[in-house]
């Protein structure tokens, strides 16, 4: 496909992900509800009637390519992309921040040619931003009133690189790993698009910063914190009230201070230990 064939589907792409976001702010507007889909995350309307328009817009623009969408995929319907071109479709990216009414949830589109994405969309409806791209030719933001300004990444500054994570996604220790030798100046966090999470197949577009796609940073989530279940052997009382006399120290989840006031009971009432 020609620079001026991806040129010319960008445009299209960039005015389909527009009216996606134009369906989506509808639903945003009313008291919506939510469904769980089997990987237990969220699924509302507005995900549907967004994918319902991509999909019916990309195969009038190119009905010969197949396109992987989420909501299509997650239901079990996968094309055949052997070919090595296909669309790839997040209809909306970010559906609990939807479902927070916080603003930061996109509309996501690209075309991947032999594993890397030539053009792609990023669209925040509710905040008015969208995010383009062409392969060998750059990137652009664009805000509401059509100013266009052109991004890049930029060199590493001296005091150190800035770190985006995912409010709700991202694994420490992988992250820690992949900024082995190098000096953190800031640390931020943000809603899903933009953020370091874990892979999803519609996680690849043009966003800030050039054609590095967030899940091809970090992966995983962190680790569920477990509750206290009591203790399985008898220990010293004294050693006992200092640890727990530490933790509430330094401050403890809930559980842990109901099992601290648990300790200062029974050894007051000289109970045996048990379940807390």
């Amino acid at each position: 496909m020609s620079m001026t064939d991806l040129a010319r589907l960008l445009t299209d792409i960039t005015a389909l992900a527009h009216r996606a976001g134009d369906a989506i702010m509808e639903i945003y507007a009313t008291d919506f509800e939510h469904e769980t889909k089997a990987d237990e995350s969220p699924v509302t309307a507005a995900d549907l009637a967004a994918e319902a328009i991509i999909e019916r817009g990309l195969r009038e623009l190119a009905p010969d390519i197949p396109l992987v969408a989420e909501e299509a995929a997650s239901q079990g319907r996968l094309p055949d992309i052997s070919g090595g071109r296909f669309w790839l479709v997040d209809p909306m990216d970010g559906t609990r921040e939807f479902l927070n009414r916080n603003g930061e949830f996109t509309v996501n589109i690209a075309l991947v040619e032999n594993g890397r994405p030539v053009i792609g969309v990023v669209y925040a409806p509710a905040l008015k931003l969208t995010f383009s791209g062409q392969s060998a030719l750059g990137a652009t933001r664009t805000n509401g009133d059509g100013t266009a300004t052109t991004i890049r990444v930029r060199p590493v500054p001296a005091d150190g690189v800035a770190i985006v994570a995912s409010r709700r996604h991202g694994d420490p220790e992988a992250i820690g790993r992949l900024l082995r030798g190098h000096t953190v100046a800031e640390r931020k966090t943000a809603g899903k698009h933009g953020a370091y999470r874990k892979p999803r197949p519609s996680s690849v577009a043009a966003g800030p910063g050039g054609w590095v796609p967030a899940s091809a940073i970090a992966c995983g989530r962190p680790p569920r914190r477990r509750p206290c279940r009591g203790s399985r052997r008898r220990k010293s009382p004294r050693r006992t009230s200092l640890r727990w006399r530490s933790i509430l120290r330094d401050g403890a989840s809930p559980t842990r201070r109901r099992c601290a006031g648990w300790m200062r009971r029974r050894k007051r009432n000289s109970r045996r230990p048990g379940p807390c």
